[in-house]
């Protein structure tokens, strides 16, 4: 009797530790059950910049000014790009000049000299011509020696060649610069007044507008620094593209199918309830979302970003602020 007294002392404890995880295990929650997805609200950001470097002249906006598309923001000092335009539109006299040169060719004086000096040389010639035949028909009847028939020959010969040597010269007088020359400086000129055109492009930067419609979310600069080429000077958030992001694990996702309702509340506004709609699904990059399951048999999960539109305008939300979606 006193032995199956001791052995129902120890059996006692025993049976109440398996009925007690039995009944945590059959009570335990799912804990997927009640499960609340956090979002938080973002919008389209435009960062506006300046395409050519200076010192910033004014500044006409601030932090949380509402500003509409193509409204002036701020305007650069023109200095340096006052002495650019100058000296591009130097280059392009100089090169204007040089084309109306070759187009124009010699001035009339030259060509004037350059005729001249063609009529002596031919009449130089013709006279020398001359003398070669009368000293030609003399030496048949040995009136001359062979030594002064070959002086009358060899000026002749070179009367000959400056005559064409100075024809050479009255020609090109007459016809200019040749065609390829021409070209040459029909390119040049082109290439200098692309060189004011492009000049005068970038005065038009010195002022910076708006590209879009939108709050001044973020302003890096101030009047009198210098600005290097393409750094942000504003940042426009486009309220009107508000949306709320969310992370889910893949085996959530059927729950939010593209296009699919999704209701959430906004502890902005009281809890109140709004309707959101699925519009953007892609997964996450694997280093950030990779998660590995202890299940034996089961798959790692990738993480998932997915976009809620909400379905009518909810005035006041900002970016930054949340939402809570319980499935």
């Amino acid at each position: 009797m006193k032995n199956k007294k001791q052995l129902l002392i120890l059996i006692i404890p025993v049976l109440i530790i398996i009925v007690g995880i039995i009944l945590l295990y059959i009570l335990k929650p799912n804990e997927n059950d009640n499960r609340v997805f956090v979002g938080l609200f973002e919008t389209t950001e435009i960062r506006v910049a300046s395409e050519i470097p200076g010192r910033i002249e004014n500044i006409h906006i601030k932090l949380g000014d509402q500003v509409e598309k193509g409204q002036l923001l701020a305007t650069i000092e023109s200095d340096i790009l006052d002495a650019k335009i100058q000296q591009a539109e130097g280059m392009y006299q100089a090169a204007s000049g040089v084309n109306d040169k070759a187009n124009s060719g010699a001035r009339s004086q030259e060509v004037v000299a350059a005729e001249d000096q063609y009529k002596m040389a031919k009449s130089q010639y013709e006279f020398a011509e001359k003398s070669y035949k009368r000293l030609a028909a003399m030496i048949k009847d040995s009136l001359v020696s062979q030594q002064q028939m070959d002086e009358v020959t060899f000026k002749r010969d070179a009367a000959f060649d400056q005559m064409n040597a100075a024809k050479s010269i009255f020609e090109m007088a007459k016809e200019g610069a040749r065609k390829e020359d021409k070209k040459s400086a029909k390119g040049q000129m082109n290439a200098a007044s692309g060189k004011v055109q492009e000049a005068k492009a970038y005065y038009e930067e010195l002022k910076i507008y708006a590209p879009v419609s939108g709050e001044i979310s973020s302003k890096l600069a101030e009047e009198s620094e210098v600005m290097p080429a393409g750094y942000p000077l504003f940042t426009i958030q486009k309220l009107e593209d508000i949306h709320a992001v969310i992370h889910v694990r893949e085996d959530f996702l059927n729950d939010f199918k593209m296009g699919t309702e999704i209701t959430g509340k906004l502890p902005a506004f009281n809890n109140d309830s709004q309707k959101f709609k699925v519009t953007y699904i892609a997964p996450m990059a694997d280093f950030a979302d990779w998660i590995p399951t202890a299940d034996k048999g089961r798959l790692d999960m990738k993480t998932f970003e997915i976009h809620l539109t909400p379905l009518s305008k909810i005035d006041g939300l900002r970016p930054g602020m949340s939402v809570n979606i319980k499935l």
